[in-house]
C-alpha cells in the first residue's frame, strides 16, 4: 500500500532550517516494530546507527497524529524537532509521519563522524573513511590503546573523559553549518581531539567514538542548560556498566571546570543544571555512588 508521507527537516541543536516536504513511500507495515515508549524507539535507531543503517521505520503506539491537515503538521514539527535534538541526536535528521497513525519514518540525513569512526573500527573495515576521517581515525585508535591498558571500564572512562578535557577547550559560534551543509569541525570530534576548540556536541561526539573503540557502553543524549538565566540546548553522554547502572558523564563540563562534578553523575546531581527527557535514559541511577567522579578524588 502506497502511504502519504509529510515531514519536517530540522537540523541537530540549532535550527537553521525548516521545511514541509511530501513523499511517497512503499511500506510493509506489517514487518515495521512497534514501540510504547520514546526510549525503546532511541534504542532502536541506536541501534541501526552502529550498523551503518539510516532510515527508520516504527510505529509509536502512544502516539497518533491528527488526521486535520493543519493541526498534523504542527504535530509532526514538534515531535521532529524532538527527536533530532533528544530522541535520535543527528547532526539533520527527518522525521515523517502519517495523518491519523502513529506510523513514523525517522531518516538521518547527516551523521557525526565519531559514528562513521567508531563503526569502522569495530567493523574493521576503514574503506569508505575520507582522508580526514582517517586522520581522526588515528588519533582516536592511539588514546583508545592506551586506555586499554587499564585494567578496568572505570578506569579506561576516566581516561577518556581526562583526554578529552585536556585536548579541547569550549568554543562555540552561531553558524554550525558550512555553506555546503556539513557540520563546522568545532561541532565533532574533529574539534574536541585535533582542533583544540570545540563545543558540547564535539565533546559527546569524542566520547562517544572512544568510548565505543575502547568496548564501553556509552550514548548520547540531548536537552537544556541554564545560561544567563535561559534554557540553552546541550549535548553530553550517558554510560552504562555490566550491571545495568546508567550514569551522565558531561565532558563540557570537565573541559571548562577541570573537575569530574559531571563524571557518572546520577540524576541527583543532573537536575539541578540539566534538563530533558530522564525516561530517554531508562536506568539512569538516582543517588551518588561510589563511580561518582568526585568520590573518585
Amino acid at each position: 500500500m502506497t502511504r502519504k508521507f509529510f515531514s519536517a527537516v530540522i537540523v541537530c541543536l540549532l535550527v537553521l532550517s525548516l521545511q514541509i516536504v511530501h513523499a511517497e513511500e512503499q511500506i510493509d507495515w506489517n514487518s515495521v516494530p512497534q514501540f510504547a515508549t520514546k526510549a525503546e524507539v532511541a534504542a532502536y535507531i541506536e541501534n541501526g546507527r552502529r550498523k551503518g543503517q539510516t532510515d527508520f521505520y516504527f510505529v509509536l503506539t502512544s502516539v497518533k497524529i491528527s488526521t486535520d491537515k493543519e493541526k498534523g503538521i504542527k504535530e509532526i514539527l514538534a515531535l521532529n524537532e524532538e527527536f533530532v535534538n533528544e530522541v535520535a541526536l543527528a547532526p539533520i535528521g527527518n522525521l515523517s509521519g502519517e495523518y491519523g497513525t502513529g506510523k513514523f519514518l525517522y531518516e538521518i540525513i547527516l551523521e557525526y563522524p565519531g559514528n562513521h569512526i567508531a563503526n569502522a573500527y569495530l567493523s574493521g573495515n576503514t574503506s569508505e573513511l575520507t582522508a580526514e576521517e582517517m586522520q581522526l581515525y588515528n588519533v582516536a585508535v592511539s588514546i583508545a590503546n592506551e586506555a586499554n591498558k587499564l585494567s578496568s571500564p572505570l578506569k579506561k572512562e576516566l581516561y577518556l573523559y581526562e583526554e578529552i578535557s585536556n585536548r579541547g577547550t569550549y568554543y562555540n559560534e552561531k553558524a554550525m553549518f558550512t555553506e555546503d551543509g556539513n557540520p563546522k569541525r568545532f561541532t565533532t570530534a574533529f574539534g574536541a581531539l585535533i582542533d583544540g576548540k570545540t563545543n558540547c556536541s564535539g565533546f559527546a561526539d569524542a566520547f562517544y567514538m572512544l568510548g565505543r573503540i575502547c568496548g564501553l557502553n556509552v550514548n548520547r543524549i540531548g536537552g537544556f542548560i541554564k545560561e544567563n538565566g535561559k534554557p540553552v540546548r546541550h549535548g553530553w553522554n550517558t554510560i552504562t556498566f555490566d550491571d545495568g547502572k546508567t550514569y551522565c558523564v558531561d565532558v563540557t563540563n570537565g573541559s571548562s571546570m577541570k573537575n569530574l562534578y559531571l563524571f557518572n553523575a546520577p540524576l541527583k546531581i543532573m537536575k539541578n543544571t540539566h534538563r530533558c527527557n530522564w525516561s530517554l535514559i531508562p536506568n539512569l541511577q538516582r543517588d551518588i555512588d561510589e563511580r561518582y567522579g568526585e568520590r573518585l578524588q
